[in-house]
């Protein structure tokens, strides 16, 4: 499906608990994703794309195994179609760090703060000196908050995929804590992802 910037698309099904997620490319375009997950499981055995710990629940491990599962993965997709992977870069891992912790505080998922501060905004207020950047977010309950659903899901979709396999980036930042950025959470295992992503190259000087 193509979008044009601006444009905003949403999937629904019903029920009480959910999943949410949504990116961000700067020219505009928005996308929420928003189901029902399946019943609770204590495991999740699937490939792994050689990326130990992409199918870790939120409440196993630690979460440096899942943001380098999440990295791994990504990482993946991009070398499986000739792109140059991602480097972690610091002050990008700083704001995806600081906006996922702020999301689960205040209990909101949104890219713009409470106050309006947009993406951009949070990433240059870190030191990061690039006119292309770009932002992912991501939350789940239980399987559906591990690093393996996430990357499946934004492959799904166009925008998020799109945003992922920019042959322009070349570097990320992962924020993830086991939380929930929603008041309405009947407290199960739940992860918020947030994935950062700029290239030197594209300098504002």
């Amino acid at each position: 499906m193509g979008m044009e910037p601006g444009e905003e698309i949403t999937w629904r099904k019903a029920g009480p608990r959910r999943l949410v997620m949504a990116v961000a490319l700067l020219c505009g375009v928005v996308l929420l994703v928003q189901w029902t997950p399946s019943a609770p499981t204590t495991a999740v055995a699937r490939p792994d794309g050689g990326c130990p710990g992409a199918w870790l629940l939120p409440e196993e491990g630690e979460i440096g195994q899942t943001k380098q599962a999440t990295l791994c993965l990504v990482n993946g997709e991009r070398a499986r179609r000739g792109l140059s992977v991602l480097v972690e870069d610091p002050a990008l891992e700083e704001a995806a760090i600081e906006h996922s912790i702020d999301m689960a505080r205040r209990d909101y998922f949104e890219h713009n703060t409470p106050e309006g501060v947009q993406p951009w905004m949070r990433i240059a207020k870190t030191g990061y000196r690039a006119s292309l950047v770009g932002e992912n977010l991501a939350w789940g309950e239980r399987e559906k908050g591990t690093a393996g659903n996430a990357l499946q899901l934004w492959l799904d979709s166009p925008g998020h995929r799109r945003n992922m396999l920019d042959p322009r980036y070349s570097q990320i930042g992962i924020g993830i804590v086991f939380d929930a950025p929603d008041p309405n959470s009947h407290g199960a295992p739940a992860a918020v992802f947030t994935t950062t992503f700029g290239s030197a190259a594209y300098t504002t000087e």
